[in-house]
């Protein structure tokens, strides 16, 4: 199943920096290419 986000747009932008330093930090080193991607959708 897959969860439903809300589009970026509609959440601050100090919101969106942390999201991207959580799922960073939660991925670790092996999610480099993830991480560009968060990144880049954010």
């Amino acid at each position: 199943m897959v969860k439903r986000r809300k589009p970026v747009q509609s959440r601050p932008a100090a919101a969106r920096r942390n999201i991207a330093k959580a799922q960073m930090s939660r991925l670790g080193k092996r999610g480099e290419h993830k991480k560009n991607t968060l990144l880049r959708r954010i």
